[in-house]
């Protein structure tokens, strides 16, 4: 079945990424870990496409990922201690938020929180929740029908 899965993280690490190779190479890694698969098409120069900002007060490394179900996207911000790290997959294949934190340990989790919208008619919150050192999901909320 056809889903519209989007889920946004918020994450504080200690490690960054610190330029945009750092970004493509883990969207990349990223994608298909979780069984996704990255758009291919000649208009796409590069896909995953990285970029490091160097504008003060927004400096960070940032990229992006178009998939064949949609895209991914993150962005850092690698001034503050520890750093900001925003996350975001949405497709319309079936993904866990676990399998993301794994991944994301990379850059040492220190904690975070995520929520998780269905957007196949309008916007439905599935899930949320707190996430602790090591990216380790310490409580999860599903909201249930009333």
């Amino acid at each position: 079945m056809l889903q519209h899965k989007h889920a946004l993280i918020n994450l504080k690490v200690t490690n960054p990424p610190r330029d945009g190779e750092e970004v493509e190479f883990f969207l990349a890694f990223l994608i298909k870990r979780i069984n996704m698969k990255i758009a291919k098409a000649e208009t796409l120069a590069k896909n995953p496409q990285g970029f490091y900002c160097d504008t003060l007060g927004n400096q960070g490394a940032t990229g992006t990922g178009i998939l064949e179900t949609s895209h991914t996207a993150l962005h850092t911000w690698d001034q503050d201690f520890p750093a900001k790290f925003d996350f975001d997959l949405y497709s319309c294949s079936d993904f866990e938020v676990e399998k993301i934190l794994t991944l994301c340990q990379c850059f040492d989790i220190i904690e975070g929180t995520y929520i998780i919208f269905d957007r196949a008619d309008k916007l439905i919150v599935l899930e949320e929740g707190v996430i602790g050192e090591d990216g380790v999901v310490l409580s999860k909320k599903v909201p249930t029908d009333e």
